[in-house]
């Protein structure tokens, strides 16, 4: 039993009851369970493949909770860090454990890009404030990998990123990524 099948199982027996909550977000087990199939195809299309680690820079929020459970459908390995983490730290957590990406936000965002500069390491921001003017191809933000737009085109998402929210089944904005 791995635990992307436990989530699927209880997404199954409970598919209404709330899994995670972070601030105005709550999301069910089916919830969860679909968004983390969807990030789990996001990180396949990014090359993450099974075992590969991937390192995750992030406070507690939603993100890392949708991050964990993606890496765990494709057979992946979280490699979660304290946030607070200096430079040095994070660049031997990169070396040690070869990881493929690393996700980031604003609080980690320049321990992060300096740990990983001069290093074959995919950056992904989370939240337009930890977005960066990266060299091309080397930061993807976060809601490309979430949004199915970017899942069944060429690469490129049309309207994603900024303050792009998706809708609810009741028809009104989702505050969920």
């Amino acid at each position: 039993m791995t635990l992307a099948r436990l989530l699927e199982l209880a997404a199954l027996r409970w598919p209404e009851a709330e899994a995670v909550v972070d601030g105005s977000c709550r999301l069910t087990y089916a919830d969860l369970h679909a968004r983390a199939l969807t990030l789990g195809i996001g990180f396949r299309r990014l090359g993450v493949a099974p075992g590969d680690r991937v390192l995750i820079a992030l406070r507690n929020r939603l993100e890392h909770v949708l991050t964990f459970w993606a890496l765990q459908t494709i057979a992946a390995v979280p490699t979660p860090v304290n946030f607070r983490l200096a430079p040095a730290e994070l660049q031997y957590v990169l070396e040690d454990s070869a990881a493929r990406l690393a996700l980031l936000e604003a609080d980690t965002a320049a321990s992060v890009r300096a740990a990983a500069a001069g290093r074959d390491v995919r950056l992904i921001s989370v939240g337009s404030d930890a977005a960066s003017d990266d060299a091309p191809g080397r930061s993807v933000p976060f809601e490309h990998l979430i949004d199915e737009r970017f899942h069944s085109g060429g690469g490129e998402a049309v309207g994603v990123g900024q303050g792009s929210e998706r809708p609810s089944s009741s028809g009104s904005a989702d505050p969920c990524p």
